[in-house]
C-alpha cells in the first residue's frame, strides 16, 4: 500500500483535498492511506489518558530492541525491569497461517497460537478490499480463508513460522520449538474437519434413539 504522510497548519480535511487529486490515487484498489502526523500525536496522547502506557507500548512495538536474559542478575529477574525488557523486545510481524485453521474463528486460532505456539495473534490481513486489516474480528463477521495473513506480536520472525507449519494431527503434543513441516495427509486431519465429522456422525445416532422411543410409546 502507498502511504502518504502530511503535516502543516491546515487540518486533515484540507490536505486530503489535494491528495485526492494525485493521479492513480485509489484507496479501494491500491490501499492508499493518509496519515497526519499531528493527528497521530494527538491520538496517542488521548489514548494514553484513557489507558496509561499506551503510547509507550506502541513505541516499543515499532522500534527494534533485543532482549538477553543473561544481562539481568537473578535478583532483577523477578523485578519489573526484567518483564519490561522482555515485553519491549517484541515487535509486529505478519505471517502465513496453517491450512488447518481454515473456517475457524479468530478467537479459536488466537487461543491456539497463545497456548501452544506462545505467540500473540492480534489481527488478520485479508485479500478482500472491503475488509483489509481487521483487529480481533468477531466470529460473526470473519472466518479464516485461504490466503489470510496473521498479524502477530513476537520477539522475532522465526517463531511465527510455527503458525504456518502447525498441524493438529502431528503437533498436538509438540512444543513450539519442535514444530516443523510435516508430510501427513491433510485430507483426514485438522480441527475443522474432525469437528464437522463428529457432528455429522452424532446426529444420526440421536435420531435413531428418538425413533426407538416413539416406537415404544406407540406400543
Amino acid at each position: 500500500a502507498v502511504v502518504s504522510t502530511q503535516s502543516g497548519h491546515y487540518g486533515r480535511d484540507h490536505n486530503e483535498e489535494h491528495l485526492f487529486n494525485v493521479p492513480d490515487w485509489n484507496h479501494q484498489l491500491y490501499g492508499d492511506e493518509v496519515i497526519c502526523i499531528n493527528e497521530l500525536k494527538l491520538g496517542l496522547l488521548g489514548k494514553s489518558c484513557l489507558c496509561p502506557g499506551f503510547s509507550t507500548m506502541i513505541a516499543n512495538l515499532i522500534m527494534m530492541s533485543s532482549f538477553h536474559p543473561s544481562n539481568y542478575s537473578k535478583d532483577v529477574r523477578s523485578n519489573w525491569e526484567y518483564e519490561y525488557g522482555y515485553g519491549a523486545s517484541n515487535e509486529l510481524y505478519t505471517g502465513s497461517l496453517s491450512s488447518d485453521f481454515l473456517d475457524m474463528t479468530f478467537p479459536e486460532v488466537a487461543e491456539i497460537c497463545l497456548i501452544k505456539l506462545h505467540i500473540l495473534l492480534i489481527g488478520v490481513e485479508t485479500n478482500s478490499s472491503s475488509t483489509g486489516i481487521l483487529f480481533n474480528p468477531s466470529p460473526h463477521i470473519f472466518r479464516f480463508r485461504q490466503g489470510t495473513q496473521g498479524i502477530f506480536i513476537a520477539q522475532n520472525p522465526t517463531v511465527i513460522k510455527s503458525a504456518a507449519l502447525f498441524c493438529f494431527k502431528c503437533h498436538e503434543y509438540a512444543i513450539q520449538s519442535e514444530i516443523v513441516k510435516c508430510t501427513c495427509d491433510k485430507s483426514d486431519s485438522g480441527y475443522t474437519n474432525n469437528r464437522s465429522n463428529s457432528n455429522s456422525t452424532s446426529k444420526p445416532k440421536t435420531q435413531k434413539k428418538k425413533e426407538k422411543s416413539t416406537d415404544c410409546d406407540l406400543r
